[in-house]
């Protein structure tokens, strides 16, 4: 099984605001506002990317493409319980795993029958596991698909605040960047922030 993803709704706020980038940057006027807007933009970027996470809230479409024998079923109770370290109610249960984490909520679960017709809203149930991360999707009773689409919110957002290494990360980016115009590599202590809280597939 292989899946592909696109942002549909981008960020509409940055987990650093320009006041709070300009307080650590000690700079009182603003002559270079856009210039550190940009920079806010470049290092949540590069954060995610490297994190593996969204750090602020933003909607995915993610399609996972089922290929010749491949499932993607656990075919008993055992299988999940053994896998996933707890029961489950539904033998023949479909897991899929979201790839931009934290998830805030399900937007639409949709399915294709063949590679080239249209998507039909999935109308029966599944479990969202969000304590795993990232997020675990188990349909219960899946129809015959070859691709299943999730559209999901995701980010961290009120009190799910960012984890405060990443956010120093962030600004010790932008530090960098605005002290070196020229700079496109960060140092590797910057680098291993981000690395340092990389989501992890399991």
């Amino acid at each position: 099984m292989s899946s592909a993803y696109k942002v549909i709704t981008p960020v509409s706020q940055e987990p650093v605001t320009l006041s709070r980038a300009k307080q650590y940057l000690n700079v009182d006027f603003d002559d270079n506002d856009v210039t550190i807007a940009d920079l806010i933009v470049r290092a949540r970027s590069l954060c995610e990317t490297i994190s593996a996470r969204a750090l602020a809230t933003q909607t995915i479409r993610e399609d996972f493409t089922i290929e010749a024998g491949d499932t993607g079923l656990y075919a008993s109770n055992d299988s999940f319980s053994e896998s996933q370290g707890g029961p489950w109610s539904a033998q023949g249960s479909m897991c899929f795993t979201l790839s931009v984490p934290p998830l805030q909520s399900i937007t639409s679960v949709e399915t294709r029958a063949t590679l080239t017709s249209a998507f039909t809203a999935f109308t029966g149930t599944y479990v969202i596991d969000d304590t795993s991360e990232p997020a675990r999707i188990y349909i219960e009773s899946p129809v015959s698909a070859v691709v299943w689409r999730f559209t999901y919110v995701t980010g961290y957002a009120g009190t799910y605040i960012v984890p405060p290494d990443l956010l120093q990360g962030i600004y010790e980016a932008i530090a960098y960047w605005y002290q070196y115009r020229e700079a496109q590599d960060l140092p590797p202590a910057i680098i291993d922030k981000f690395l340092a809280k990389r989501a992890i597939w399991v």
